[in-house]
């Protein structure tokens, strides 16, 4: 990839590419935002651009390429097909003519299109305007995902009337529901507006829109296309679809061949963000015409939340208020435009579709953070995180994930020798939260029958586990993940007191089970207490690997990180000393100095504590596995079940998960870590908020960790 399809910038009109616009700005770069679009971007799309708009004044904040054949980023004029945001378009030009006294919202269809809407079920005297707007008609939609395959296929060019399709589909598909029962999005219903709109001025659809909307409003950009016009005209962005695996050009898509009044516009983020401002502000229509179009029905369909106006939808946004507005997918395209009560109107775009599920999330975690205003850092937090710098810890780092999106508060310095603070993507050694990657692994074999919980150790590692005291058929699964087998820590003192020649060695679990299991008898019987042992993780990961015949941290990947998308976790390689990418470096303290022990062979630590990760992808992993995504409910159920942990704490433990209890009484599931160089905690409360709290320098002393419990307290219970 081009160095111009990594960049992610602010641009504005003044950049190169763009035209000279006064009304562009710079403004601070959410962190949120930065992040939401290069992950989209990681995610398979070629280019991503955000473009807010706030007091007539645009700023576009874009990632990767909109041409990926020159590399060239977005630019603010930059046009692209935004689909179904056309709908808005028509709407607005229904609604005006309903203020003409030329077309009554709830008069039949039939009255408009007489004839039309007949036969096989459908009788447009019972389907009114409001329906067809509404997508509450019951009518089947004439796109269907095949033909779209096949007309991208064929040079991009099918003959397209509206007419004509809406006939056919009407002829042979029966309606989906009573007229008025339900919300069924459909593009046929925006097809026979089209029609009425046309039947009523005795002109194109176009050409209404462009006298009504576009040269009063002076969008400049916008346009709907001729008949047969395949070109975007003057500076545009590049589309892509997949064909048959390989990522095509899509651009050139005539767009009468998949759509008319339902999708044909062409435009750009700032004047589709002039059109949404223009028409919310009440420019373009009467009071009681505008509240019209925002009495909505659920269409939970489309986004758990949302709400179908007249061509306009109101969308739900992670920061608990919504939007008005629309968005659009088309082959090459997908945009999601909107307004927020206090006047920031915002278009996302992606130029590829269909998206990965993953890539998708990204783009609503994106359009979020571009609405959303920042959120208040909790001074108590705040003032907690520069308690643990003062208590001689170099840096930490707070991350909040909700709803997709990431925010960061962080103190002191992740790298001492640069000075720099800790940056959202920062990698670090993330230690016992490996232990929860290693569990589900476990629990999803349960789930496929190559493992049962119960079952003794002595069943999948014969030999093992014997001899001193010990017994493979009397300690369980369960045990080693609940750590209830009294198996004694092999990360012990004299491991610690060599630590400086262990971090440099390649050593294998076998050998660290074997050397501890010789040397140290059992700490109780099996199922009669709690100790926390690392020793059960490692003989975890030693079953993984008989069970499967890969390697526990191919399993991880495998089962977890690439279905996930955390494209920042890994578990490093045999020999592997180095943290890959961007990350913060860890210290110990030497007399008072810090000396840097980022690099280290974690080879010792293994399925108890290896994993790199950053703070972001940790959230997610936790809430994914928490909302159900990696486990069937029977078996989170069974991650759940606790038992008490050390005495006077507030946590229990379960399969590889904790239950924590804070200081304001809330309940939380996670898990931490602590290996040399950084301390970590994860969590995710019951409304499902994920915090993680980093900090580099791996500190057993009182007072720092006071300090530590203190900061992650406050940020469990700010959320």
């Amino acid at each position: 990839m081009t160095a111009a399809a990594t960049v992610l910038a602010i641009t504005t009109s003044c950049a190169e590419g763009t035209s000279d616009d006064s009304n562009a700005t710079t403004a601070a770069e959410p962190p949120e935002l930065r992040s939401a679009l290069d992950d989209a971007v990681r995610q398979g799309i070629p280019g991503v651009q955000v473009v807010i708009t706030q007091d007539g004044r645009h700023r576009a904040v874009t990632s990767g390429a909109a041409d990926t054949a020159s590399g060239r980023a977005f630019a603010l004029d930059d046009r692209i097909r935004i689909a179904s945001n056309t709908k808005s378009f028509v709407a607005t030009v229904m609604l005006q003519l309903v203020g003409e006294g030329k077309v009554e919202l709830d008069a039949p269809v039939e009255r408009y299109l007489p004839g039309f809407v007949h036969g096989n079920g459908y009788d447009g005297h019972r389907i009114t305007v409001r329906n067809l707007l509404q997508h509450t008609a019951g009518l089947a939609d004439y796109i269907e995902p095949e033909k779209m395959a096949k007309s991208a296929g064929n040079l991009h060019r099918q003959p397209f009337d509206a007419a004509t399709l809406v006939g056919e589909v009407l002829a042979t598909k029966p309606p989906l529901a009573e007229p008025g029962e339900r919300m069924i999005y459909t593009n046929a219903g925006y097809l026979l507006a089209g029609l009425v709109i046309e039947k009523v001025t005795g002109r194109p659809v176009g050409t209404e829109i462009t006298t009504r909307i576009i040269q009063p409003l002076e969008l400049a950009s916008t346009y709907y296309p001729e008949p047969g016009e395949t070109a975007l005209r003057g500076p545009h962005a590049h589309g892509y679809l997949v064909i048959d695996g390989q990522r095509t050009d899509a651009t050139e898509l005539d767009p009468y061949g998949i759509g008319g009044a339902d999708g044909a516009i062409v435009s750009t983020g700032a004047d589709l963000n002039r059109f949404f401002t223009a028409l919310l502000g009440g420019r373009l229509l009467a009071p009681h015409l505008l509240e019209e179009m925002q009495r909505t029905v659920p269409a939970d369909a489309l986004q758990p939340g949302a709400q179908a106006g007249l061509g306009l939808m109101r969308i739900p946004v992670s920061c608990g208020t919504a939007v008005w507005g629309h968005g659009g997918a088309t082959l090459g395209f997908a945009t999601r435009g909107g307004v927020t009560a206090d006047g920031v109107a915002a278009t996302v775009t992606a130029n590829l579709l269909p998206q990965p599920t993953e890539a998708a999330t990204a783009m609503k975690a994106a359009f979020d953070a571009a609405v959303c205003p920042p959120e208040s850092i909790p001074p108590q937090l705040a003032r907690n995180l520069d308690e643990i710098v003062r208590q001689g810890i170099p840096g930490t780092q707070v991350v909040f994930t909700a709803a997709g999106r990431d925010r960061q508060v962080a103190a002191g310095v992740a790298d001492t020798a640069s000075g720099r603070p800790f940056a959202l993507d920062d990698r670090v050694r993330v230690g016992s939260n490996t232990k929860t990657f290693v569990a589900t692994v476990v629990l999803q074999l349960v789930n496929e029958g190559k493992i049962e919980l119960d079952a003794p150790v002595e069943r999948y590692l014969p030999g093992t586990l014997q001899g001193n005291g010990f017994d493979g058929n009397r300690s369980t699964v369960r045990q080693l993940l609940q750590h209830t087998a009294g198996l004694p820590d092999y990360a012990d003192e004299e491991l610690l007191e060599n630590f400086d020649t262990v971090r440099t060695q390649q050593l294998e679990a076998a050998d660290l089970v074997r050397t501890v299991l010789a040397k140290k008898p059992p700490l109780f019987e099996p199922g009669t207490g709690w100790q926390y042992s690392n020793t059960g993780y490692l003989l975890a990961g030693m079953l993984i690997e008989k069970i499967t015949g890969q390697s526990v941290g191919a399993e991880i990947a495998r089962r977890i990180v690439e279905p996930l998308g955390l494209n920042s976790t890994y578990y490093p390689q045999d020999g592997e000393t180095i943290i890959r990418g961007p990350h913060a470096h860890g210290y110990r303290d030497a007399n008072g100095t810090f000396v840097d022990a980022t690099d280290m062979n974690t080879s010792w630590a293994g399925a108890a504590g290896a994993l790199v990760s950053t703070a972001a992808d940790l959230n997610r992993f936790f809430i994914a596995l928490l909302d159900g995504r990696l486990l069937p409910p029977h078996l989170l159920a069974e991650m759940k079940h606790t038992v008490a942990g050390p005495p006077d704490s507030r946590m229990q433990y379960g399969l590889g998960l904790m239950r924590r209890q804070v200081s304001c009484g809330k309940e939380a599931w996670g898990h931490g870590g602590d290996l040399e160089g950084f301390t970590t905690r994860s969590v995710v409360t019951p409304d499902g908020r994920a915090v993680h709290l980093t900090v580099n320098l791996l500190t057993m002393e009182d007072q720092p960790r006071a300090a530590i419990d203190a900061a992650f307290d406050t940020a469990v219970c700010s959320q």
